[in-house]
């Protein structure tokens, strides 16, 4: 079966605006008239990147003898083209010896894998017209359609759970060598969970 023309220029279109939000945080949002999310995007992700190499962070190698190295790589890759301008410039080589060189690192990788997940959100071919903010949902309308198979469905009133959890200390004698003194008592409790 051949696409349409119509349908051919969504799929494309969908395409670049994924491609558009990788590359540039934000720009998947703004493109969509997401101004608030796509602008506090544009900003923050961008900016902990900055500040992940302004406290030596290192941009980590595609070395894939080593799979944590590798994993930290495409982390940093995530944040789009931001990565590759510093990576031109000869920023990211990070400093070891540095206190903040662990942190560095973790605000590279989190800027990256956050831009990765904070996809924008488009209405698809699969969302019913309700969702879209036509109709308040209810119980009826967000039941499961079908259940596995031919069984029945079971009414969620009809099976009722009743746990309770009483914690209680105990004060047993628990014998620690070397350790007598006032707060050892405190050591001494025990809790034990009945149900």
């Amino acid at each position: 079966m051949r696409a349409t023309a119509a349908e051919e220029t969504q799929s494309s279109a969908l395409l670049l605006l994924c491609v558009a939000a990788w590359a540039i945080p934000g720009a998947g949002h703004l493109w969509l008239g997401k101004r608030r999310k796509g602008l506090i995007l544009l900003v923050a992700l961008p900016l902990m990147f900055v500040i992940g190499l302004a406290i030596r962070g290192r941009l980590s190698p595609f070395d894939l003898s080593d799979p944590l190295v590798a994993l930290a790589a495409a982390a940093d890759v995530g944040i789009g083209l931001t990565y590759f301008i510093a990576s031109g410039l000869g920023y990211g080589g990070g400093d070891v010896r540095a206190v903040t060189y662990e942190y560095g690192n973790a605000f590279l990788i989190v800027a990256g894998l956050l831009n990765l997940l904070v996809r924008p959100v488009f209405p698809s071919n699969f969302q019913a017209e309700m969702s879209l903010g036509a109709v308040s949902p209810t119980w009826l309308k967000m039941a499961a359609p079908l259940t596995p198979g031919v069984l029945p469905r079971l009414a969620l009133d009809a099976v009722s759970f009743n746990l309770i959890f009483t914690v209680q200390p105990v004060t047993d004698r628990i014998s620690n060598p070397g350790i007598e003194s006032a707060s050892a008592s405190s050591l001494n409790k025990r809790f034990r969970t009945f149900w």
